[in-house]
């Protein structure tokens, strides 16, 4: 396995930076006792080296072996089977902030960075959501579907009960990560209120409404 640095710096791995982990069907073998011949490699940029480490007493005789690379107390990325996982980073979460009821509305999520792709789950309120809102009895008065693959959550026709705080998790088998509680508001067209409400007479004030925020929105104007 090859590591990298910048240019002109010798690469000391020493072995207790990386974590080794053995499961056997699904449960953390205790009882293994490890060793290796170098634990302080040295090896200049751009060429390989060896990492060892040598199962001495195991349990098993086909444990499974992870070998995770940890640098300021986070996992940078996971080593097994031949191939690299990466941990995904914070995904970036774009949520309407307020939305008519009956109206549509998508919330989206993505992250670039994961290996492999990771797959997408939402929340409302520290609630997660299902693929399908009519796949769970809790969300019969919503109308949702939640794509795990894209990140991208669609209302077909928002509620007022679908007003919350939403953050999504983009997670694969190296780790997981979450953006930002943002919070969207469902509104009904016809309730008074001092951003939503339309008078019925002129007021000084010219109500628009922007479509890449889904809601009504106004600006002063003033008539001499």
């Amino acid at each position: 396995m090859a590591l990298r640095r910048p240019p002109r710096l010798r690469l000391c791995a020493r072995l207790p930076d990386f974590f080794l982990l053995l499961l056997f069907r699904g449960c953390l073998i205790g009882a293994v006792n490890l060793k290796s011949s170098n634990r302080t490699p040295v090896v200049q940029e751009f060429e390989s080296v060896e990492l060892s480490c040598i199962i001495t007493d195991s349990q098993t005789s086909d444990p499974r072996i992870e070998w995770k690379k940890i640098q300021d107390e986070q996992t940078t990325y996971v080593f097994f089977d031949n191939k690299i996982q990466v941990k995904p980073v914070t995904p970036v979460c774009r949520v309407p902030k307020a939305v008519p009821v009956g109206k549509m509305a998508t919330l989206h999520c993505q992250e670039s960075e994961g290996h492999p792709r990771p797959h997408y789950s939402w929340y409302r309120n520290d609630v997660p959501l299902p693929t399908d809102s009519r796949a769970n009895p809790r969300f019969r008065n919503s109308s949702f579907h939640l794509n795990s693959e894209t990140g991208t959550l669609v209302f077909t026709a928002v509620h007022k009960d679908d007003s919350g705080q939403y953050y999504c998790i983009a997670s694969n088998d190296a780790g997981s990560a979450r953006c930002e509680e943002q919070e969207m508001e469902v509104f009904n067209n016809k309730q008074d209120g001092e951003s939503y409400k339309n008078p019925g007479k002129p007021d000084g004030v010219n109500y628009i409404r922007t479509d890449e925020e889904g809601d009504f929105r106004h600006k002063s104007s003033f008539v001499i």
